[in-house]
């Protein structure tokens, strides 16, 4: 009878925490959409115009670290807890094929920043094995081409797939729990990821399929406005010539 009813409030919580995620993310994308829309009609206004744009009309890292500063706000409301770092990846395709992975916006801004935070790192086109024991989770994840979210959910699996400086830092691994969501374009290339890390063990609760039916339903939606805005960023070049 005890498991039944711890049961049934875990369900009943996981309901609760739907409706309060789902609220969250239909307020979080309209908001998003409006600040994008503007955004888009002032470059169109200079366009037409002047012929020309400022490089401040339009900001694909500005879509960025609101799709951050939200999926923080969502995970607080939702789990009751702020102890959390979010991070968005943009990947570039570079024409000798590697890939460029930049770190451009992180979330929340009063806590230290990452160390390769706004640093660009080059992705090989090809690793072994052994090469990818010395590469971050992301460029791990870029390189497997998935856009199935990684859920890690306890610290010795976080241990596994992150990279450590050296073996005192991996002891002292601060992240308990790793959430990665690919961002893939139409031709199912990543494009981007949106990394959640918990910095204590248990704040992301409930079993992993149920963790991905909510990353899918509520997390996914408002991290794939940053495809939005990378596609209007590279349509936005094509017009002005990357100015």
């Amino acid at each position: 009878l005890k498991f039944e009813l711890t049961d049934a409030r875990l369900k009943l919580g996981e309901k609760e925490n739907a409706i309060v995620g789902y609220e969250y993310c239909l307020s979080s994308i309209q908001a998003t959409l409006e600040v994008t829309a503007q955004n888009i009609n002032k470059l169109r206004y200079d366009l037409t115009h002047d012929g020309v744009s400022t490089d401040t009309v339009w900001d694909f890292k500005q879509t960025c670290a609101l799709v951050c500063r939200d999926t923080y706000n969502l995970l607080n409301n939702v789990y009751k807890n702020n102890n959390f770092e979010v991070s968005y990846i943009s990947f570039k395709r570079n024409s000798n094929g590697t890939a460029s992975a930049y770190m451009n916006s992180y979330e929340p801004k009063n806590n230290e920043m990452p160390s390769i935070y706004q640093r660009t790192i080059i992705i090989p086109k090809y690793a072994t094995r052994k090469e990818q024991k010395k590469m971050y989770c992301f460029e791990k994840l870029y390189l497997e081409g998935t856009s199935a979210p990684l859920i890690l959910l306890d610290e010795e699996k976080v241990r596994r797939n992150f990279l450590f400086k050296n073996e005192e830092a991996k002891k002292t691994c601060k992240y308990k729990q790793y959430i990665a969501i690919p961002i893939c374009c139409q031709s199912k290339k990543v494009i981007g990821m949106l990394q959640i890390s918990a910095l204590e063990n248990n704040i992301i609760k409930g079993d992993e399929i149920s963790i991905k039916k909510f990353l899918i339903a509520i997390l996914r939606p408002i991290a794939y406005l940053t495809l939005l805005a990378n596609k209007t960023q590279d349509c936005i070049d094509s017009i002005t010539g990357g100015k």
